[in-house]
């Protein structure tokens, strides 16, 4: 029994609709499912450089706050905060604008309590406030960052990275330690080490 030419050429014809339709049905397959894959990647690394940034800005406001405090405290004068305070939140402003993913951030509550109060103390500084009252905010804003490095929602390597380079680094890891507790202010000032 032999197959009639236009047999074969309708085989291969609906082999070739078969191959088409499979290429369709396995490219839609694949975008399906890697769209949401692409969209999980993109917002781990978006959450990530939020992370970064937000951390490197925290510790260099805390850096900002404690040398102010450590040498008011050692000379004993008055201090403007109004510098600290004028500085730019660029990194939590940004952040802010995708509440989406800023809130993802299992810290994110944290950071919006620290820079609530940088920003009550800017008001505050703009108003006139007094010396001891700014004092009072301000000490609060580095308890509150001090308790923000000790918290167990922190990425801790990401924070000993970014403060390497400040003034800060031996602090930051007694923190970590447990050799230093949050709002011991006056146990890093040198004056005070030695009368110890």
């Amino acid at each position: 029994m032999t197959t009639s030419p236009t047999s074969l050429s309708s085989v291969a014809a609906n082999w070739e609709y078969l191959k088409t339709l499979i290429s369709v049905f396995a490219g839609f397959i694949t975008a399906f499912l890697a769209e949401p894959i692409k969209v999980y990647f993109t917002n781990k690394a978006k959450r990530n450089n939020f992370r970064r940034s937000l951390y490197g800005e925290i510790l260099g406001i805390y850096e900002s706050f404690f040398t102010l405090l450590v040498s008011a405290e050692e000379r004993g004068v008055q201090i403007s905060f109004s510098k600290v305070v004028s500085a730019n939140l660029d990194c939590y402003k940004f952040a802010k604008s995708d509440p989406v993913t800023f809130y993802q951030l299992k810290e994110s509550s944290l950071i919006n309590q620290v820079y609530k109060n940088i920003e009550l103390l800017r008001q505050e500084n703009e108003s006139g406030i007094e010396f001891e009252k700014s004092l009072a905010v301000a000490k609060l804003i580095i308890l509150q960052i001090e308790s923000f490095l000790i918290s167990q929602k922190i990425d801790r390597k990401i924070m000993v990275e970014y403060s390497t380079d400040l003034s800060i680094k031996n602090r930051v890891k007694n923190l970590f330690s447990g050799k230093l507790h949050a709002g011991e202010l006056a146990s890093s000032s040198p004056k005070n080490k030695s009368s110890r």
